[in-house]
């Protein structure tokens, strides 16, 4: 049987959960510890660059097939790509309401951090948000980690994922949050989590939650600009 295109081969995800933790656990520090004295958005586009260097050179295959089924389905991608983005806004338009009636002085930390580097150096910030974490995210998360869970259990796959998703945009404010505004900042992120998966599983390419997730996160820099 051929194998699905957007499935990671055995030797992908080997590397892939490795880098995986590699990259969320050791590399941050190290590109702390080796670039100390120098501000946050330099240090985070260092971080990204390299970790995405790190993804692109481990599932270069999975992300050309992505590409390839892409261009054989150009309709069929803007189609769930506008879909995509319409239920982002609405989700996001219906958790900001919810959240503002349990809690209205929240502020999601992960926002205050990116505005914060925007304003320092809002070039590399840019080009990380934009470019590089999207890159690394959707394929890390979408690519490898709701993937294998779909062979699984498709609820397990959407739900995990996308709680994971949200997890690791925060894990660095553990201890410095409430638990209140830890557990309403996850919250935010579920409903991208959720839409960006969906987007993966029906056009079965990764360029999609690529492609929305790019979109999205150029529109919240537009909005901080």
């Amino acid at each position: 049987m051929k194998q699905d295109p957007i499935t990671p081969s055995s030797r992908e995800a080997r590397l892939g959960w490795c880098f995986f933790a590699f990259g969320y656990l050791l590399l941050p520090q190290l590109v702390i510890r080796l670039l100390s004295g120098c501000g946050d958005a330099f240090l985070n586009f260092i971080y990204h660059l390299l970790f995405s260097g790190g993804v692109l050179l481990i599932f270069h295959r999975l992300l050309m097939n992505s590409l390839r089924r892409s261009i054989r389905e150009p309709v069929q991608l803007i189609k769930v790509c506008l879909l995509a983005l319409a239920a982002h806004y609405l989700s996001l338009w219906a958790v900001s309401r919810m959240i503002l009636l349990v809690q209205p002085e929240f502020v999601n930390r992960n926002d205050q951090v990116i505005q914060s580097m925007t304003h320092q150096q809002w070039l590399l910030t840019g080009i990380t948000t934009v470019l590089l974490a999207p890159v690394e995210e959707e394929t890390l998360f979408r690519g490898l980690l709701f993937q294998q869970l779909l062979n699984k259990s498709r609820w397990v796959a959407y739900v995990l994922s996308a709680f994971c998703f949200g997890l690791i945009h925060l894990l660095g404010f553990l201890g410095s949050c409430t638990a209140a505004e830890f557990l309403l900042s996850l919250v935010q992120y579920l409903p991208a989590g959720l839409i960006l998966a969906w987007s993966c599983d029906k056009t079965r390419s990764l360029a999609a939650p690529i492609a929305v997730h790019m979109v999205i996160n150029s529109i919240s820099l537009l909005s901080i600009l």
